[in-house]
């Protein structure tokens, strides 16, 4: 018995002493990692001492209608939050405010517009399977998303029950004296509804659940677009003045094109300097037409384009090149071509078909049984028929004889 014991405990030690060094060596390799992560990633300690103020309203969840009867005005909740905490935090923070009772699946998408745009980057679980494009949230801190007052993003929780939240930055104070607990929550305002509503005592269906607040969401979407409109037009009067001194009138035409077309893209227009879009607009549409090409009618230095705008050749080709991917062009694209490369070109065999440039040439082969149709635009076929004529005629009268 004695021996047997001592063999187990002799057996359980040696595991207890693999496991003491199995932790260790993981407690080495974390350090190591979150070595790693400060170095490549290095931060703002001014700004993750200081304290971030949130307001955080419900948009849109599962609630039923006599609760929003009873409640009119969307509930918000003021949180306050250290810069060197993590969204996570937030998340869990929100979770508390609101009253929920079952943690879900959840996603911060900053940077975009409305709920859902496709241009805000991610941030949630960051499970690779399921959501490739998706960041950590337990690996963001507040003071790395270098948000200022006023910006706002959106939280998503649940994806079951999508309940949508508006969440934007009120202020950033100084850090307090003395051990204070965040994250905390600092104001309530409205009544916190169910999470899960119970649809019969309420006389309503699943089809009923919409948007609790569509008109606040609408309201958002709309300031949103106006915003871009506004900032689309700021960029285009700049170019089109520019257009006027430098270049042509048909230069005018294909930047407005160009520019409607990036705008279509979600191309964030509304992010940076007017006068740096606007210079990219020029010579992306200068890069199409060979404006730079010193036999080109007219011609312009690239880097004079800049010069104009008052920024630098850096930004310019920046921008230029976020706007050419954006709309997916190229040199001489038949939809941002000037006249004359069109009209004296091969390009004037190239239009757009449902989305797509296709070459009219190779349609029309199709069509007449592999024939090749070469590229004569400007040159007469008329006369070679009128002097085969006579030959034709010479023959058929001869024959007649």
């Amino acid at each position: 018995m004695a021996a047997g014991q001592l063999g187990n405990f002799s057996g359980a030690d040696s595991m207890a002493g693999g496991m003491r060094a199995a932790t260790s060596n993981f407690r080495t390799f974390s350090k190591g990692v979150r070595m790693r992560v400060k170095a490549e990633t290095p931060h703002d300690t001014a700004a993750e001492k200081t304290i971030f103020r949130f307001a955080v309203q419900l948009l849109s969840g599962p609630i039923a209608p006599s609760h929003r009867k009873r409640n009119p005005v969307p509930p918000m909740r003021v949180i306050d939050i250290r810069g060197s905490q993590t969204l996570d935090a937030l998340h869990m923070t929100i979770f508390r405010a609101f009253d929920r009772e079952d943690d879900h699946m959840y996603e911060f998408q900053i940077g975009g517009k409305k709920p859902m745009d496709r241009k805000a980057l991610r941030y949630g679980l960051a499970l690779d399977d399921a959501y490739p494009e998706e960041k950590s949230a337990k690996a963001t801190t507040i003071a790395a998303l270098n948000l200022k007052p006023g910006n706002l993003f959106f939280y998503w929780f649940d994806f079951g029950d999508d309940w949508w939240h508006e969440v934007r930055l009120l202020e950033i104070n100084p850090p307090v004296k003395g051990k204070g607990r965040y994250p905390r929550i600092v104001e309530r305002r409205g009544e916190s509804p169910p999470q899960y509503a119970d649809w019969e005592d309420n006389g309503s269906v699943s089809d009923d659940r919409d948007f609790l607040f569509p008109e606040i969401v609408r309201k958002i979407e709309g300031a949103a677009a106006a915003l871009a409109e506004q900032r689309q037009d700021e960029i285009f009067s700049l170019v089109e003045n520019f257009c006027k001194s430098h270049l042509t009138e048909n230069y005018i035409d294909i930047c407005e094109e160009l520019l409607d077309a990036a705008y279509c893209t979600w191309l964030p227009l509304e992010r940076g300097k007017a006068q740096s879009w606007a210079a990219g607009v020029v010579h992306a549409a200068g890069m199409i037409n060979f404006l730079h090409a010193p036999d080109s009618k007219p011609h312009m230095k690239l880097r004079d384009i800049a010069q104009h705008f008052g920024v630098s050749p850096a930004t310019m080709e920046k921008k230029s090149r976020e706007i050419r991917d954006a709309v997916d062009t190229f040199p001489l694209d038949p939809r941002f071509c000037l006249p004359e490369y069109t009209n004296d070109g091969p390009n004037v065999w190239l239009k757009v078909l449902d989305g797509l440039i296709v070459d009219l040439r190779e349609q029309l082969r199709k069509k007449q049984g592999g024939v090749v149709i070469p590229f004569s635009p400007n040159a007469p076929t008329s006369p070679k028929k009128k002097e085969e004529a006579p030959k034709e005629n010479k023959k058929k009268a001869s024959k007649k004889r």
